[in-house]
């Protein structure tokens, strides 16, 4: 497994997801499962196009849950893409290491 934390985040320099994505040779755009994560912590309204980015996850991967922010991580193939925060990080890690189990 290779582990990478950090540039999934809402601005226009986080291109961790992206990048994953190009190398996997798969597309990305917003993913409801990610959106409806994030509106457990806030209101539809209030889900602008910077809050929206965190929802980026690429084709084909599963979401790594994140019970802190709520945004969530992603796995795809034997990459797992998690938030910078190290607290988030760390979170996210235990439910990553659950579901390879």
């Amino acid at each position: 497994y290779l582990f990478t934390t950090g540039g999934i985040g809402p601005t226009h320099d986080d291109i961790t997801a992206d990048c994953v994505a190009k190398a996997m040779g798969v597309s990305i755009d917003v993913d409801e499962r990610a959106v409806e994560l994030l509106l457990t912590r806030m209101k539809r309204e209030d889900l602008n196009e910077m809050r929206l980015r965190m929802c980026r996850i690429p084709k084909g991967a599963d979401l790594i849950l994140n019970p802190i922010s709520a945004a969530p991580g992603f796995k795809i193939g034997n990459v797992m893409v998690m938030a910078g925060v190290p607290r988030i990080m760390q979170a996210a890690r235990l439910h990553a290491e659950n579901s390879t189990r």
